[in-house]
């Protein structure tokens, strides 16, 4: 009979991986470069509509997808110890797991608070009293929270992508 306990750990585990990585590949290949098509002010309603829930759902996808695999990792290695990977594997899946966890910081660390400071500051910018008077340094400040949160969105898709290679070679081995 299958462990069930593991195999909710892995399932979950597997939907919030499959969310997040998702969910960065959408990103970064369909939103944002549909954005660059956009007139500025459609551009800026539309970041200022979707952003922040984006921002929310990356950060309890990730979240849940290291809750899962930490859960998971310590009940095949403490618990459940004949489901743990091979030794051949575990090198894999340890190196899977560290890509992970820096792509879990870049998204914490970076993508979340700059996707939430390029909303604030298109929100500011929106208050203004004319359109061609800007507050000081809010007409520089958006295009460079832009492509930070574009370089980082891409960093942490590509980490989760090497993740997922070595985690699958490492399962399979």
């Amino acid at each position: 009979m299958a462990d069930v306990i593991f195999l909710v750990l892995l399932i979950l585990h597997v939907v919030f991986i499959v969310a997040w990585l998702g969910g960065g590949v959408l990103f970064v290949s369909i939103i944002n470069p549909g954005l660059v098509a956009m007139s500025a002010n459609s551009r800026a309603e539309f970041i200022v509509a979707v952003l922040p829930r984006y921002s929310r759902f990356i950060g309890i996808v990730s979240s849940g997808a290291i809750a899962a695999g930490v859960l998971l990792l310590l009940y095949v290695n403490e618990v459940a110890t004949a489901l743990a990977p091979s030794s051949a594997g575990a090198p894999f899946i340890a190196g899977g797991a560290l890509f992970g966890l820096i792509a879990f910081v870049v998204a914490m660390a970076v993508v979340i608070p700059t996707a939430n400071r390029l909303v604030t500051a298109l929100k500011t910018a929106s208050g203004k009293p004319s359109e061609t008077s800007e507050p000081s340094g809010l007409g520089s400040a958006i295009p460079r929270l832009q492509r930070r949160l574009r370089g980082s969105a891409g960093a942490a898709v590509g980490l989760l992508v090497i993740a997922l290679i070595l985690m699958l070679v490492g399962a399979s081995i």
